[in-house]
This record gives structure tokens, C-alpha cells and sequence, in this order.
């Protein structure tokens, strides 16, 4: 009885082994001796018995290698393996104790690839490395490479042919490691290689990359029964069609058949993939398992920059998730989406113009640490420069934070003090020009991140001396059309109100000997022995006033120019300085102390003794 049940298993078990009907067809490891077989300019290579040995440099020059599988089915010599760098060698060597390889170099100039795409070879196929095999009365034809590249990460092109070499099917991107002595292993599949008398397959390392490329092992694999295929459509961005790609059942469609070129983009707009939809839906991806027909469709979106004067919002609890592939302008560091209140994160960084009002819809369920949860700003360069609400009061879930952002245009960073915050909404205002007020002397300074053009009608001048109780401001540096160039501090002299200043694309330019300085938003420090002046008013004319001495710090309204002295402007210790008003700009000691006292609110707005809430006046804080 015991001798039966062991048959029975016995029977069960070759069942089940040939309901898998998968083989390896051939297997190149280079882990043995070769013997070598020359033939006019070709050198076979056969694996023996012998132990590994080094093979020194085959010139492509004078021979090419055709190289035999260590396993194989049925006759060995249908099966081979090549390889070609232009000019150039290839060689058996020790890549680790472990590790013997096939190593293809190419470091000359000239051998590199300089293909137009990784089927179309006629602009320079200068080096790869090439497989022939019989693929009759087998399916699912796979390729597994395990390649490596002496300069590190790079994307290696994999195609094939049915048709000995006329035309060329895609078959995927393969990328090398970061290590050349642990190589990645890909596994490729060949929809259209079943049963087939040959099928070639290249393997094009690094378009325009000169290196050296180490191939330790290729098995190809198959299956003894025929697999089921699907075919993918794919649909350009006006509906119509573009072609087909071939897919195994319950396989990957590895690599796009078709792209952005194929995608017939309408201009503005970026291409975002490929979607189930014209109008988006799902997002399709190269790991996605296709287990039928399938249609791709190109989907596209306005493309989304940090120009000045655009502006961009977004609804996120109504947004579709796939955030970070349809958006330009934010993203969200390791971000998680949260249904009905948005998405969550620690972190959000957002592309932004040099001057932008950044907006963010908070939640009241975004997390804080012992009742402190706010966002801290860093501009691209990491500097921090400022600070907003990262969660909303009870009861005013959404609410809308402000932040007047002003600086290098790029990517700015919102990190939340807790572990994360949810955003409702995200504005982005980039401004296309700015204000600046004059007061009623005709005067004003102002410091911005942007380029500004000089407008008609008024003066923007520079300090370029100091002396004995007088400032030097000259007017002639800038005429209206110029353009000052971004963290340029200036005067301006002007009809009383507010003038507009538009942004600008183009640099400008910064005069070389101006003494002013300028604050953006946090507060002056000192040194110590520095004495600050800024701009003010006194008896209806301008002023500098002594703002800080000795390296006191104070904090400025934002955007505005001060100056700064190692010394005190007057011997007298005077604190006034009057601003010239003639074409010298050379002015007079004032020997009065007193200041008109100006207020401005925390968004370095001017206001009057009737405004209720929090002021800077002399650089301290007050609550009226």
C-alpha cells in the first residue's frame, strides 16, 4: 500500500511539473574555460571542463567573438552570443571573487551610440552585445540580463528581431546599477518571439556613453505551451489611433510602445501618460498586469511654470489623487491622500515666481505639537524666510493662510512643525508687478526678489556716499525702461502714493557702488559697533534716522533699504540725516532728535493712529 501511495505521489508531482512547462533554453554564465576555435576573422568560443582562465582583449579590429552557452537545449552551436564596440576590444576578466564576466569597452570617442531611437541604428550603432537563438516550438520567450557599467546608474535599451536583423521590435529600458561589481538583473519579455526559427536580441548600452560594460550572466527561458496575448491600443490626445503593442497574459507591458512624440500634444500643454480615459481616469503604468485588451490613451494637461503674473489653484479634496504627475508647480514629500480633507505630508514644496502670494486652504484636523503647528518657509537656497499657520482653528476647517513670498524664483519649501498637515486648497499668485508707496515727502525705499522696470515719472536712486552729517543719493544710475536687477536696494523720489513697478524677466542690472542695504522679511542683526539708519520722516522731510547703534538689532518694515555704518554718521551723535533733494543729493545734518513716529502693520503696510492691531514703529512691536 505504502508502494502505491509513493507512485501515486510520484504521477501527482510530474503533473504538476509539466502544468508550469517553463525551461531555461540557454544559459551564458562565463564561469568556465573556454576552448577556441578560429575561423578567418571569427573566434568560437566553447565552454569546457578546465577551470576559468582570463582572455585577453579580442580587438574588433581583427576578430569578432561568437561566444557558446554553458546550458543549452538541443545543439549548442544554434545558439550565440556576440559582441561589438566600434574601433575597440572585449575581454574575459574577474570582476569579483565571485564574479567572471564579459566586458565590452568603449571609451574611445567615437564608439559610443548615437542613436535616433533604440530601433532606428542609422545614425551610429557603435557598440552592443548580441544573442541568436531558435525559439521553435517554444512561448513566452523571456530574456534575463544581469549587466553592470563601470560609471554607474545609466538606461540600457533592449530589442529584438524575427526577422534576422530587417526590422526591430522594442522590448524595454534596462538601468545598471550604481555598483559595477553588483549588477541588476532585468527580465525581459519578447511578445512576438514564439516559435520562431531565430530571434536576435541586442542589448545597447548607454546611448552616447563611453565606458566599460560588464555582462555576468543571459538566460534565455521559455514555455512549452502557448500563452494567451492582449493587445494594447494606444490613442493619441485628439482620439485618434496610434498602434499596438502585444502583451502575455498577466504580464507587464514592460515598456511604452509609444510616447510624447506619438502623443500629437496641443502646445502649453504637458504630456502626463498614459490614461484609460481622453479626458484622464487611471493612470496606466509599465508595472500595470494587462489581462485583456486594453486602450491607452495620451492624456494631457496645461503645463503649469512659475511665470510671472500666472496664477494656479487647486481644490485637493476634490483633486485626483495621481497629484503628482498631473501638477507642475507643488509637490508633496512622501504624501498620503486623505479623502476628504486632501492629501497629508510633513513637507510641501512649491515653484514660485520672485514675487507670489502663496495661499494654503488649512485643516483643523492637521496635527501640532504642544499647540504649536505651523509651517516654516525656506526659499530654494534653504534660507528660512518666514513662518505661517499650518492648522486651522476648531470650526474653521479650510481656512485660507496667507504668505507674501518674495526672493529667488524656484522651489520654495513648507515643512510643518508637527508630523503633517492636510491641505484643503493651494494658491499660487505670482505677482506681475509690485507697489511701492511714496509718503508724503516723495520718497520711499524699497528692496524686492524680482527684477522691477523703472516706470515714467519717477527717480530711482542709490547711495553712494556718506559723510559728515550728509548721504549722497545718486538719480542717474537707472532711466525709465531700465531694469533693477532682483535684491537691488534703492530710492525712489516720486509723486506722493503708491507707484507700480512692474516685474521683469530679464535680469537688469545693480549699480557697483551702492551703499544701501536691504531686508526682505526677518530682522536686522548687528555685529556690534554698526549703526542703522533707515529711511523716515521728519517736519514733512525725508529722513535717515538712527534705527539701531552699537549692534542692536530691529526689525525693519519688509522690503525696504536701509543703511548701515560702522561708525555714526555725525560726530555729534546727531540721528537725523536729511535726504538731498537736489542733483547732488547732498544734504545736511538735521540736529533735531525727534522722529515722526511711522507705523506700519505686519504685512509692511503704512498706517495711521486709527488702525487697530499689531504695529512696528522704530523697529519694535506694539498692539494698538
Amino acid at each position: 500500500m505504502k508502494k502505491l501511495k509513493l507512485i501515486v505521489l510520484i504521477l501527482l508531482l510530474s503533473l504538476i511539473g509539466q502544468t508550469k512547462a517553463a525551461t531555461t533554453l540557454a544559459t551564458w554564465d562565463f564561469e568556465s574555460g573556454y576552448d577556441q576555435i578560429t575561423e578567418g576573422k571569427v573566434i568560437t568560443y566553447v565552454p569546457n571542463a578546465v577551470d576559468w582562465k582570463a582572455i585577453a582583449p579580442i580587438w574588433f579590429n581583427n576578430y569578432q567573438p561568437s561566444i557558446q552557452p554553458n546550458v543549452y537545449v538541443g545543439n549548442q552551436a544554434d545558439y550565440t552570443l556576440t559582441c561589438f564596440a566600434k574601433s575597440r576590444y572585449c575581454d574575459f576578466r574577474q570582476l569579483s571573487a565571485t564574479s567572471h564576466v564579459l566586458s565590452l569597452e568603449n571609451k574611445k570617442s567615437g564608439s559610443e551610440n548615437a542613436l535616433k531611437s533604440s530601433t532606428d541604428f542609422s545614425s551610429g550603432l557603435n557598440a552592443y552585445f548580441e544573442a541568436k537563438f531558435p525559439t521553435r516550438k517554444y512561448y513566452k520567450i523571456g530574456v534575463t540580463l544581469a549587466l553592470s557599467c563601470y560609471d554607474g546608474v545609466t538606461d540600457i535599451e533592449v530589442v529584438y528581431s524575427v526577422d534576422n536583423g530587417k526590422s526591430w521590435n522594442d522590448a524595454g529600458t534596462y538601468t545598471s546599477s550604481s555598483n559595477f561589481y553588483v549588477p541588476n538583473v532585468a527580465k525581459i519579455t519578447l511578445p512576438d518571439a514564439d516559435d520562431k526559427d531565430s530571434v536576435t536580441v541586442r542589448v545597447l548600452p548607454g546611448n552616447g556613453l563611453k565606458t566599460y560594460w560588464y555582462l555576468d550572466k543571459l538566460d534565455i527561458t521559455a514555455e512549452t505551451e502557448p500563452v494567451q496575448k492582449h493587445t494594447v491600443t494606444y490613442f493619441d490626445t485628439k482620439g485618434k489611433e496610434i498602434g499596438t503593442q502585444p502583451v502575455f497574459d498577466n504580464s507587464t507591458v514592460g515598456r511604452f510602445f509609444f510616447n510624447v512624440d506619438n502623443a500629437n500634444m496641443d502646445e502649453g500643454y504637458t504630456f502626463r501618460g498614459w490614461y484609460s480615459s481622453s479626458i484622464g481616469g487611471t493612470h496606466h503604468y509599465k508595472e500595470d498586469l494587462i489581462t485583456s485588451d486594453t486602450a491607452y490613451y495620451a492624456y494631457q494637461t496645461k503645463t503649469e511654470t512659475n511665470d510671472i503674473g500666472t496664477s494656479w489653484n487647486y481644490k485637493l479634496e476634490k483633486e485626483n489623487q495621481d497629484y503628482d504627475n498631473l501638477h507642475d508647480n507643488f509637490r508633496l514629500i512622501d504624501g498620503v491622500w486623505g479623502n476628504m480633507h486632501g492629501p497629508y505630508s510633513q513637507q510641501l514644496i512649491l515653484n514660485v515666481a520672485p514675487e507670489a502670494e502663496i495661499s494654503i486652504g488649512t485643516c483643523m484636523y492637521s496635527a501640532s505639537v504642544n499647540g504649536v503647528a505651523e509651517f516654516t518657509i525656506t526659499d530654494p537656497e534653504g534660507t528660512v524666510v518666514g513662518k505661517m499657520s499650518s492648522k486651522a482653528p476648531k470650526g474653521e476647517d479650510g481656512k485660507i493662510e496667507t504668505f507674501n513670498y518674495s526672493g529667488k524664483p524656484g522651489l520654495i519649501t513648507l515643512t510643518c512643525s508637527a508630523s503633517n498637515a492636510y491641505y484643503h486648497s493651494i494658491g499660487i499668485n505670482n505677482a506681475k508687478s509690485v507697489k511701492v508707496n511714496v509718503d508724503a515727502t516723495g520718497y520711499a525705499s524699497y528692496f524686492s526678489g524680482a527684477p522691477l522696470i523703472v516706470p515714467e515719472g519717477v527717480n530711482i536712486g542709490v547711495v553712494t556716499a556718506i559723510g559728515e552729517g550728509t548721504v549722497t543719493v545718486d538719480y542717474s544710475v537707472y532711466k525709465p525702461g531700465d531694469i533693477i536687477k532682483a535684491l537691488t536696494p534703492f530710492i525712489l523720489k516720486g509723486t506722493p502714493g503708491d507707484v507700480e513697478l512692474q516685474l521683469s524677466s530679464d535680469e537688469g542690472f545693480m549699480p557697483a557702488n551702492n551703499m544701501l542695504r536691504g531686508i526682505l522679511y526677518s530682522k536686522i542683526a548687528g555685529t556690534g559697533g554698526s549703526y542703522f539708519y533707515q529711511l523716515g520722516e521728519h517736519e514733512g522731510k525725508p529722513v535717515f534716522s538712527l534705527a539701531a547703534s552699537n549692534g542692536r538689532s530691529y526689525i525693519p518694515s519688509p522690503h525696504t533699504a536701509y543703511l548701515a555704518t560702522s561708525g555714526a554718521i555725525s560726530e555729534t551723535d546727531a540721528q537725523l540725516v536729511e535726504v538731498g533733494l537736489g542733483d547732488t543729493g547732498i544734504s545736511s545734518l538735521v540736529e533735531a532728535p525727534a522722529v515722526k513716529n511711522i507705523m506700519y502693520n505686519t504685512n509692511g503696510q503704512r498706517v495711521g493712529n486709527d488702525y487697530k492691531g499689531i504695529v512696528i514703529m522704530n523697529g519694535r512691536k506694539f498692539i494698538k
